[in-house]
């Protein structure tokens, strides 16, 4: 497919790629749930330990920032978490406001589980792709990315890319 005319990009290509989309997430993201059901946890409680994960000590405004969510919508979820001893709560004296968020032993374990169930399904795939198509993937998800997205996903996660090929080397 050429990149020089808009044309290669049909509208019946564009459904298409929705649906792959879509129907990888679904696959991927159910290899996390099974373990997150055996917790009672849900896709909310991880979306917020994996930024925790990323960014230890962000506060509740941040990470409402990240997950593109607001206060009320994330209280019932952080509120789970923090009973059940999945992330800790510190205020810093010099600003008592903020709420900064940890994770514990308890949640370190409960992102490592999702994502060693998620592992599995990534290995798959890229013996089956190749891992030079792992990597072009990656590239097209960065470039799929809008400007506030890639804005938040650096902040998470750094400049330091983790393509397949650099892991491998």
């Amino acid at each position: 497919m050429s990149t020089e005319n808009d044309d290669n990009c049909t509208d019946e290509h564009a459904y298409w790629m929705y649906g792959l989309f879509f129907f990888g997430y679904i696959s991927l993201i159910g290899e996390g749930d099974k373990f997150l059901a055996a917790q009672n946890l849900r896709r909310s409680h991880i979306r917020v330990i994996l930024a925790l994960r990323q960014r230890p000590g962000t506060t509740v405004k941040e990470l409402c920032s990240y997950l593109s969510v607001s206060q009320q919508a994330i209280s019932r979820t952080l509120k789970q978490l923090i009973v059940e001893e999945y992330i800790r709560q510190e205020e810093r004296v010099s600003d008592r406001r903020n709420r900064h968020l940890f994770l514990s032993k308890k949640g370190e374990e409960a992102c490592t589980g999702v994502m060693k169930a998620q592992k599995k399904r990534l290995i798959k795939t890229y013996k089956t792709i190749g891992l030079e198509n792992a990597d072009a993937t990656a590239k097209m998800l960065f470039g799929l990315m809008g400007e506030e997205e890639s804005e938040k996903f650096q902040k998470l996660w750094g400049t330091k890319t983790h393509y397949v090929s650099q892991e491998n080397e």
